[in-house]
C-alpha cells in the first residue's frame, strides 16, 4: 500500500512521491466487489487537520454530502456517544466479524 505525501498536481507539488506505507497479506483468494470497489472507504485522521497545516491542499479534496457517499443508499446514523460507539464496534466484531456491519444496514447488538 502506498501513499502520497503531498496532493498528486506535479505542477503545483514537484516533490510529490509514493512512499511504502504497508504490506497486505491475504489469507485467501482475492475476491473483487462493488462494495470494495466504490463504497469501502478508510480514513485514519479528519482531514481538516492536513487543511489547516497545508491550506493549499483544499483544492485537492473532494467534499461529498453524506447522501451521495453511498450512491443515495441510506446509511444509518453511526452513534455519537463514545460509550455506545465502543459497545457497537465490540457487538458487530462478535457478530459479523466486521466493525462497519451497520453501513451495510446489518442488525447491531451492542456489547457494553
Amino acid at each position: 500500500m502506498f501513499a502520497r505525501n503531498v496532493p498528486n498536481d506535479p505542477a503545483v507539488f514537484p516533490e510529490t512521491k509514493l512512499d511504502l506505507i504497508a504490506n497486505i497479506r491475504l489469507n485467501s483468494d482475492l475476491i473483487t466487489s462493488t462494495f470494495g470497489d466504490k463504497r469501502l472507504f478508510f480514513q485514519h485522521e479528519h482531514m481538516t487537520l492536513d487543511q489547516v497545516s497545508e491550506p493549499e491542499w483544499k483544492d485537492y479534496t473532494v467534499r461529498l454530502e453524506r447522501k451521495d457517499a453511498f450512491n443515495g443508499t441510506e446509511i444509518p446514523e453511526f452513534p455519537t456517544d463514545p460509550v455506545e460507539q465502543q459497545a457497537w464496534v465490540r457487538g458487530q466484531i462478535a457478530e459479523y466479524n466486521c466493525p462497519f456491519a451497520w453501513i451495510l444496514n446489518e442488525v447491531v447488538h451492542p456489547i457494553f
